[in-house]
């Protein structure tokens, strides 16, 4: 479906919009963060606000901790490499989300299943990031690049080194790997 079904008429859609506003001040404590939602209906050819609604955030936009942000994603980082070597298929299962993507070091691309399927079975014994660098996109959005460390089971030298860039998003104050991609290191 394309981003209008024509087929519907006017009376039979609404549009919703939704986001954020800050309320920037001279005084950064004062700064306030909110989250919109706005409905409009079609009638007699104009677009008319029918709804609104606005929620405080309990963040300041102006003081978003980009700190913590990091910190959690870190954090998240090293769980997903420990869940990867321990081979943990329900950590994976509540890191990685819905309508995942993932391209792996030799070019295929897996949806969700496939991926954590193929971490869980390559039975690593170690999994480290390192040269871990986070780029805070928004308050729902990050991406993360590194390096990533795997050796199997029977902790041979030769380790799977890969340069990873990690996509993650935050829904519902949850963040969760939606895309990934990885460069074998020879």
């Amino acid at each position: 479906m394309g981003l209008l079904d024509v087929g519907l008429a006017a009376n039979e859609m609404k549009v919703r919009i939704t986001g954020t506003i800050g309320l920037l001040t001279n005084d950064a404590a004062r700064n306030r963060t909110f989250q919109f939602i706005d409905t409009f209906n079609k009638k007699d050819g104009k677009w008319v606000m029918i709804a609104t609604g606005i929620t405080p955030m309990s963040e300041p936009l102006a003081g978003l901790p980009m700190r913590s942000v990091e910190a959690t994603l870190t954090d998240l980082e090293n769980s997903l490499a420990r869940s990867v070597a321990g081979n943990d298929r329900s950590k994976l299962d509540a890191m990685i989300a819905p309508g995942f993507v993932g391209t792996s070091a030799d070019g295929s691309v897996n949806g969700r299943a496939a991926w954590i399927s193929g971490l869980v079975t390559q039975k690593f014994n170690t999994a480290k990031a390192s040269g871990v660098a986070i780029y805070v996109v928004s308050d729902t959005v990050a991406v993360v690049t590194g390096t990533s460390v795997k050796a199997d089971v029977k902790g041979n030298e030769s380790a799977v080194r890969e340069r990873f860039t990690h996509t993650w998003i935050n829904r519902n104050g949850q963040w969760q790997l939606a895309a990934a991609q990885a460069t074998a290191i020879p």
